[in-house]
């Protein structure tokens, strides 16, 4: 089923102008249009597979999704890592209509990215409320706003020096993604599962005002010839990418960096190391296989990976990345003692070793293993 349906009349409160209602249950899909009708947006679109949706998302692009937990050829949290991962729609939002009501699906869902989770049967005013967050979370904060498209706006016109006071005054306001982030886990705890979907995207919405801030700056201070100042920002544009999961930007601005500081640090080893430290191990593990995406070749990331791991209690994997941390550099010390306690056995250096390991020992140099 692919309907389309064309509101008639305005209310106070318009939210969406094109909105996508996905359910393999017709009922469902029929009670959530009739509901949306109330907020007058111009077109519905109603689907009972998630591919069909997807596709038409791709090609023309929606508003606004609401999506239920069961579709006709995939469950509502595929079709939210489709959208967030192959569509890369991270900002699109998606709010959740679901009768699954259990704890562990609702994180799952805020796991994937949904900007909302409202659970059947509900009443227009609660899909109200979500909608008005959604709407206000689809941008920046208002002065964070004007502050970002005066900057660019001045880097167009070539006014480069003032476009990165600009970018600064964004950066010196301080990054509130931590706030918001720390309030989520604190909401999930209560289990006031509403309030923690809109403070973790609220700590999305931050972390990509600053990583456009830092973009913005890098290229105001290499228009100016200040390189010094170019490297700093564009890798701290780097690392927020990597802390948002946007591989690609993120790859790609790791590239620009890698022209400038061959020695420079791969954002997701740092994310990774972070993640490690704060004991989120799963987290660091997937950060950790992000980076070996980018720089297959550096024995960190292998020993940290090995690491994690171990700490998991994934010793068949955590053997396998120390032994390629030790192929990459026989003289990894730390890697060694790792390798001891895993394999019960001390390591023993192949023939010709000593020429092998030392291209890999000035990388040691730079960032020690944690």
């Amino acid at each position: 089923m692919n309907e389309q349906s064309s509101g008639s009349g305005r209310t106070a409160f318009q939210a969406f102008d094109r909105v996508a209602v996905l359910s393999g249950n017709k009922i469902h899909a029929k009670i959530d249009k009739r509901i949306l009708r109330l907020f007058a947006p111009s077109v519905i679109q109603v689907f009972e597979k998630g591919q069909a949706a997807l596709d038409q998302i791709e090609r023309h692009g929606v508003d606004l999704v609401l999506c239920d937990s069961g579709l006709a050829d995939m469950t509502g949290l595929d079709f939210l890592g489709k959208i967030r991962g192959e569509l890369k729609r991270r900002s699109l939002p998606v709010i959740m209509v679901s009768l699954m009501n259990s704890r562990e699906y609702v994180l799952d869902a805020i796991g994937q990215g949904c900007s909302g989770y409202v659970i059947r049967p509900y009443a227009p005013k609660t899909l109200e409320r979500y909608l008005v967050a959604a709407k206000r979370m689809a941008d920046y904060p208002e002065e964070q706003r004007v502050r970002m498209e005066k900057a660019r706006a001045l880097a167009e016109q070539g006014d480069h020096k003032a476009a990165a006071e600009h970018y600064e005054e964004i950066i010196s306001g301080g990054n509130e993604a931590q706030f918001y982030y720390d309030m989520g886990c604190s909401f999930l705890v209560k289990k006031e599962y509403a309030k923690a979907v809109v403070a973790f995207q609220k700590a999305i919405k931050y972390n990509e005002l600053f990583a456009e801030a830092y973009k913005g700056l890098a290229e105001a201070y290499k228009a100016r010839g200040d390189f010094e100042r170019y490297k700093t920002n564009i890798e701290k544009a780097a690392e927020v990418l990597a802390q948002l999961d946007r591989f690609e930007e993120a790859r790609l601005t790791f590239i620009q960096v890698l022209k400038h500081n061959r020695e420079a640090h791969n954002p997701y080893k740092l994310l990774g190391l972070k993640l490690r430290r704060d004991g989120d191990l799963a987290g660091a593990v997937e950060a950790y296989f992000r980076a070996l995406e980018m720089t297959p070749d550096d024995e960190q990331i292998h020993f940290n990976l090995g690491k994690a791991q171990h700490l998991l209690g994934q010793e068949a994997e955590a053997r396998e990345n120390i032994s390629r941390a030790l192929d990459l550099n026989p003289f990894f010390e730390e890697a060694k003692k790792l390798y001891t306690e895993l394999f019960k056995k001390p390591f023993q250096a192949p023939l010709g070793a000593a020429f092998k390991g030392l291209s890999s020992a000035a990388r040691l140099r730079g960032l020690d293993a944690d």
